[in-house]
């Protein structure tokens, strides 16, 4: 019985001393203490602020910045945790806060969770994916944005690592002689992401693909692209060998009776 009073006591204790330590704080005081700490660099104490912030006082004039702030030291905390958290951070706020002035910031943010979990174009695509639509969204909701530019980068390097992705496997068709699935992928390319550093060799794969299945004269609208936008490509020699050959094929064609 002793035993048992004691171990109540001590459970009344603990109980005690937490509630005098959280009477103790105030969102004022973990909100500042949370900044303070966020320009340390020391992130999980940052987000403990955050966090307590959010529990206990929910109904702080705090609240929103503290919010967007924990999301920002889980960012900048890193790592494939971090980011995720910080995905659920920034998507949360949008929620919450649907009429506030910070959705530009954290639309880029969001992209940014994206961007920083991409894999090599030889990899699974997936996240270069939602960066990429990330990105767009960002660029399409707000174009006048400060970070704009920095966006437009971000969303050309996930195009062009998208497109590599496609093209490679398409080349990969290619030299196998698959010609048919290597067109359908160098024609998704093209449609899916227009312009990419790799529109030059998609341009020239894709036109031998169609002369090797003997569709010459579509074959020959992808050479013409070739030598007309990049005329400094290794194959625009070979794809002016094969216009002429084209031309000559249909001068010899005997005349249609």
């Amino acid at each position: 019985m002793g035993i048992s009073l004691l171990a109540f006591l001590l459970v009344i204790s603990c109980a005690s001393n937490k509630v005098e330590k959280m009477d103790d704080l105030s969102d004022e005081l973990l909100f500042s203490q949370g900044m303070e700490r966020m320009e340390k660099e020391d992130w999980d104490e940052a987000i403990d602020n955050f966090t307590k912030l959010e529990r206990y006082f929910p109904r702080s004039p705090h609240l929103e910045e503290a919010r967007l702030a924990k999301a920002d030291a889980n960012f900048n905390k890193g790592g494939v945790s971090g980011y995720i958290e910080a995905l659920a951070e920034y998507q949360a706020f949008q929620s919450f806060y649907p009429s506030s002035s910070r959705l530009d910031y954290v639309q880029f943010q969001i992209s940014m969770c994206y961007f920083k979990q991409m894999y090599s174009y030889d990899r699974d695509p997936t996240y270069t994916l939602q960066a990429y639509q990330a990105f767009n969204t960002f660029l399409e909701k707000y174009p006048q944005n400060s970070l704009r530019e920095e966006g437009l980068k971000r969303f050309n390097e996930c195009k062009n690592r998208l497109a590599r992705h496609e093209f490679s496997v398409g080349e990969y068709y290619f030299k196998r002689k698959a010609y048919l699935p290597a067109i359908q992928r160098l024609r998704s390319v093209l449609k899916e992401y227009p312009n990419s550093i790799w529109q030059d060799e998609v341009y020239y794969f894709l036109a031998e693909a169609l002369w090797q299945l003997g569709n010459h004269n579509e074959a020959a609208i992808y050479f013409r692209k070739l030598i007309e936008e990049f005329p400094n490509n290794q194959w625009v020699a070979e794809a002016k060998e094969r216009l002429a050959s084209l031309k000559k094929e249909e001068e010899t064609k005997p005349p249609i009776s």
